[in-house]
């Protein structure tokens, strides 16, 4: 099935409440089509909304449309046709969910045009996965520094769904009394009260404009910054900075500049005007390097892969002594992970199990942005020991064996990559045989057991036979 998969760590969403978009194209006016057959997904689950609309694009441009879907076994499918004029033009993707009456954008796909394509079909359709967000209670907070004469004042505002519009111990801080003039002082004005903290509550039933002052007094130069982080607040809602006479000649859009410098005392007050949107900014994230060093064993192609992947294989970086990095930004939160070798014929040896490892590494990204746990480890050379040739022995007399072709041994040796050693039987005796040289080491013991290639069938070694009870290792 062809799916088309969203990134789970992308926080700021393309989306907007709207009326049904009025997507349209003209077909005359393109050569070339190609057609998608589909299902629309959001947040995981398929559609089954014929109101629902899927749209390709190129740029802002509107290359395909499809407005209705059709109930076909069960499932709403939608078949999109894409016009163009040359081949190789990169299409991107929107939907309309209905239900929640959201314009989204938010796939991880794009598409290459090619006259006369066909994607997808009835049996086995394109599924076009978008995540939507739904809006919810604002939650954060935006500090303006006022800075004059090397002196500098933070005065910080926002909103928190535990917050009231009053004061509250533990979240917000008053202000003392303005020092005499010509001292510069500056504090936000909330219900009558001086502050240099004022959180007020946030809720999605109050995405309405809020207002807070900001009260300057201007030391003996007349000169005052103010200063914030602009692109901070993009996506979180209107914010506008205005004087006290509605915006005529102070008025800024302090999502999009970042600071402003006031040289004329005459203005005293200057008015925060805060619409929240409903979208709260992304969790804070830390960047944890994590290492695998490869002590002689000449690795060419390690990749990380583990809960903050999907257990994707991600390509680690080698610095060309055999230590192999790779750095991610990542959430709080605890992760297992670890690190694979690929061979040149893909075949992947999970190291962790190389270097010690009964369990997967994990590491753990405190609140704080604190690391703690597994962030890397050494893979001890794997031949610098000396060498046996070891003979793995299978009786099939009986007839036991349920192989379709031959068995296979694997192992801790093999990093349990299910393929360790492929069995025969040369002289047709019932007994198969392989063998496979290992590294001679008194503080490990090789576990193992047959399967018959991979890891569709294993077997279960009694606990009689077995070295490792808990796994049913031999």
């Amino acid at each position: 099935m062809r799916k088309l998969h969203h990134i789970l760590f992308i926080l700021f969403f393309s989306i907007g409440l709207s009326d049904q978009p009025d997507w349209s194209i003209n077909p005359s006016d393109f050569q070339f089509n190609a057609s998608m057959t589909g299902v629309l997904i959001f947040n995981g689950e398929e559609s089954t909304d014929s109101n629902d609309i899927i749209a390709a694009f190129v740029g802002d441009e509107c290359r395909g449309v499809k407005t209705d879907g059709i109930l076909i076994s069960g499932r709403m499918v939608f078949g999109l046709t894409i016009f163009g004029n040359e081949n190789g033009e990169s299409l991107t993707f929107k939907a309309y969910d209905a239900s929640n009456d959201q314009v989204n954008d938010n796939i991880d796909f794009t598409y290459s045009f090619v006259s006369n394509d066909i994607m997808g079909s009835v049996e086995d359709p394109v599924e076009w996965n978008f995540i939507t967000l739904l809006l919810g209670d604002p939650d954060f907070s935006v500090t303006i520094t006022a800075n004059a004469d090397d002196v500098n004042y933070e005065l910080t505002f926002g909103f928190a769904p535990d917050a009231t519009d009053g004061y509250d111990d533990g979240i917000d801080q008053y202000a003392p009394p303005a020092p005499p003039p010509p001292a510069f002082d500056a504090a936000l004005s909330w219900g009558g009260d001086r502050y240099y903290t004022q959180i007020i509550n946030g809720s999605e039933d109050d995405l309405v404009e809020h207002e807070w002052d900001i009260q300057i007094a201007y030391p003996t130069s007349n000169q005052v910054t103010l200063e914030w982080d602009s692109e901070f607040l993009v996506g979180l809602g209107s914010f506008m900075l205005q004087d006290a006479f509605g915006g005529m000649m102070i008025n800024v859009d302090m999502t999009q500049e970042g600071s402003v410098d006031l040289t004329n005392p005459a203005f005293t007050t200057l008015k925060i005007k805060a619409t929240p949107s409903g979208e709260s900014p992304p969790p804070e994230q830390t960047q944890v390097t994590f290492t695998v060093v490869d002590d002689g064993n000449d690795y060419t192609n390690v990749a990380l892969k583990g809960q903050m992947t999907g257990w994707a294989n991600v390509s680690m970086n080698n610095d060309g002594s055999g230590t192999w990095a790779l750095t991610l930004d990542l959430e709080a939160g605890s992760y297992e992970w670890g690190a694979v070798a690929i061979s040149d014929d893909t075949v992947e040896v999970w190291l962790p199990s190389l270097a010690g490892f009964d369990t997967n590494p994990t590491v753990v990204v405190g609140p704080d942005g604190s690391v703690s746990g597994d962030t890397g480890f050494t893979v001890p050379c794997q031949t610098c020991t000396p060498e046996y040739t070891v003979t793995f022995q299978l009786d099939n007399t009986w007839g036991s064996v349920p192989c379709d072709g031959s068995p296979w041994v694997t192992g801790s040796m093999d990093g349990w990559s299910g393929w360790g050693a492929e069995l025969s039987d040369g002289d047709g005796d019932g007994i198969f045989m392989a063998s496979m040289v290992l590294n001679a080491n008194e503080d490990v013991a090789y576990e193992y057991k047959y399967t018959c290639g991979g890891w569709d069938q294993v077997e279960d070694v009694p606990d009689e036979c077995a070295y490792n009870t808990e796994w049913h290792n031999r």
